[in-house]
């Protein structure tokens, strides 16, 4: 059986990263009671996966890629654009994530603070955490299906060798959110 390439490493962590904050959406709607009793310890969770993953990318696997198109003549297209300009709108994403991520965190806090969750928290919680899952469907989606593939087709099997050894060396998210099927732990279960 074959080692996963370091890429598909990065997108099975968009995935698992996505169910993640889908379910904890899943359980906000249901109750408060459910984000109160284990919402903190997810969402730190979550804030660490999703820092080692960030990590794995622009220090894994970038990189490379920034080279690959500094020492091409003709590189392809959207990797010069992405590393022109759009790596830098990726990067930023990346920094909007993880501000939106902590501040979820510490509504999160806020909440599990109170008696009794007030409705207008709950409300700015669930509308932050729609907002974040919107952000991070946009940005895994636009990076699994436009970037990556580009990369994959410009690296050499010893390139992407090399990207996933630094990859491993820098953690990995799957090690934080693998504790069940699909992620973190189910909250109130």
């Amino acid at each position: 059986m074959s080692q996963a390439s370091p890429i598909d490493e990065l997108r099975k962590e968009h995935q698992r990263l996505l169910t993640d904050l889908k379910d904890l959406q899943d359980s906000a709607r249901e109750s408060s009671d459910q984000v109160t009793a284990t919402g903190r310890d997810r969402m730190e969770m979550f804030q660490r996966a999703l820092q080692i993953h960030f990590r794995r990318e622009q220090e894994g696997l970038f990189p490379d890629a920034r080279q690959l198109v500094a020492r091409s003549s003709k590189p392809p297209a959207v990797l010069s654009s992405f590393f022109g300009s759009e790596a830098e709108e990726d990067i930023d994403a990346h920094r909007v994530l993880a501000e939106r991520t902590q501040q979820l965190l510490d509504l999160v806090w806020d909440i599990s603070q109170a008696v009794k969750p007030d409705p207008p928290s709950m409300a700015r919680f669930r509308a932050l955490l729609s907002l974040t899952l919107g952000l991070l469907e946009r940005h895994a989606d636009k990076e699994d299906k436009l970037i990556f593939p580009m990369i994959e087709r410009s690296l050499d099997p010893a390139q992407l060798e090399q990207v996933g050894e630094r990859m491993h060396a820098l953690g990995s998210a799957a090690e934080l959110t693998d504790t069940s099927e699909g992620g973190m732990p189910q909250i109130g279960g």
